[in-house]
């Protein structure tokens, strides 16, 4: 499970005169479930152990939608206001990943793919890591 709240304070625009915006302020709540599974294999090496990995998980979003509400900040106080409701990435989603990793005395190499898909959404990343404890 996870839980964040962002908020975003009121804010104006400068300096583009008449078509300057004033964004109202606003708080986004949203909470998230996870529910996966890692396999992960152990082959040691000559110069180390390699690690590689599959994981497959299912997301969903319990809430997360929000509204935005917008106006000329010339007119913020007295004149139309506009409101735009977020469109959420999408309430389901699963993600698959492979990658591995190279443990060789104290340092880690790891590369990794992922690919997120829901509906109407897609979205794919690669990662390259290093790290030595200090």
């Amino acid at each position: 499970m996870s839980y964040s709240e962002a908020t975003l304070d009121k804010f104006s625009e400068s300096g583009a005169g008449t078509d300057s915006l004033t964004y109202f302020g606003q708080t986004v709540t949203t909470v998230s479930g996870t529910l996966g599974l890692r396999a992960e294999y152990v082959q040691p090496t000559k110069w180390g152990i390699l690690l590689p990995y599959a994981r497959i998980e299912f997301q969903h979003d319990f809430n997360g939608q929000s509204t935005a509400g917008l106006a000329y900040a010339d007119l913020a106080g007295a004149g139309p206001a506009y409101f735009v409701t977020s469109t959420p990435f999408g309430e389901n989603r699963t993600q698959l990943g492979v990658g591995s990793k190279f443990q060789m005395r104290s340092m880690t190499f790891g590369l990794d793919y992922t690919v997120v898909f829901g509906v109407n959404s897609f979205q794919q990343g690669a990662r390259l890591s290093f790290s030595q404890p200090f």
